[in-house]
Formats: C-alpha cells, structure tokens, sequence
C-alpha cells in the first residue's frame, strides 16, 4: 500500500485504465505533448492544487475514464471532496472499488458482513466498557466514615 500512497490517486486511477501502455504513450496515442499528463502525477502537482477543467478532460479523455472518476482523484490528492463528505483513504476507496465489482447478490452478503462487524465490535466495546467499570467500582478507596 506504501507504493499506493506514493502515487497518489491520480496515479491510481492512471495505472488503472493505462492498460499496460507507459505514461508517454498514452500522451502520444491521444496526440498530447510529452509531458502533460506525466507533469501532474508528480507528488509536487498534488499539493492541495486542483488541474483547470480544461486538463481534468485532457486526462479523461486520454484515458478513456470518466470525467466524475478523474475528477474526483485530482480532487482526493488535493485533500477535497467532490460530495462534500469526508476525503476516503486509499484503503476505503480500494473498498468502495471492490464493492462495486460485486454483483448484487454478493453486494447484499457484503452488507450483512460489514453490519455484522460492526454489531459485533459495538457488543465488545460495551463489554469492554462494563468491564472496565466494574473494575474501577472494585478498585475504588472510599473513606470510613
């Protein structure tokens, strides 16, 4: 994931739909100058800058993704959410991911999966908190008095 995080999504989202051409070619093959999607996966392109309209449909259109799914990684690298929500990590955005390739079926065991983690790590945390409590009540000084 260490690799993940030094590419950032932008570079995420090029590996995925460069389909095993390097970076050049794919600026060659949609008749772009050597350097103009390569500049803007550089960790310095991404420092809480957002690229113009302009070179979002320049990506997009080099890569045969869709606008919203560049959009949004140019926007995650610069720690903004397109949705107003919180920014996901790599690791919930490779979930998300994950979850969409699922068929609906499999969507459905998922759901009750992760609700069940959830129920489950609620049930511990209050037995965690009871216990704890009942330690501390036993373990009180109080005075005679």
């Amino acid at each position: 994931m260490a690799d993940d995080d030094d590419k950032g999504r932008v570079g995420i989202l090029v590996d995925r739909y460069r389909h095993g051409r390097s970076v050049a070619e794919v600026e060659r093959e949609a008749g772009l100058p050597a350097g103009a999607l390569g500049n803007h996966l550089k960790p310095s392109a991404r420092r809480g800058r957002t690229p113009s309209f302009k070179v979002i449909e320049r990506f997009a259109e080099a890569l045969s993704a869709p606008v919203w799914e560049v959009s949004q990684a140019f926007f995650a690298d610069a720690g903004l959410s397109l949705n107003g929500g919180p920014v996901l990590t790599l690791e919930q955005q490779r979930l998300v991911d994950s979850y969409a390739l699922l068929n609906p079926d499999r969507q459905r065991i998922a759901d009750r999966l992760i609700d069940a983690l959830v129920a489950d790590q609620a049930d511990q945390a209050a037995h965690d908190g009871c216990a704890r409590a009942s330690i501390a009540q036993e373990s009180s000084v109080t005075p005679d008095t």
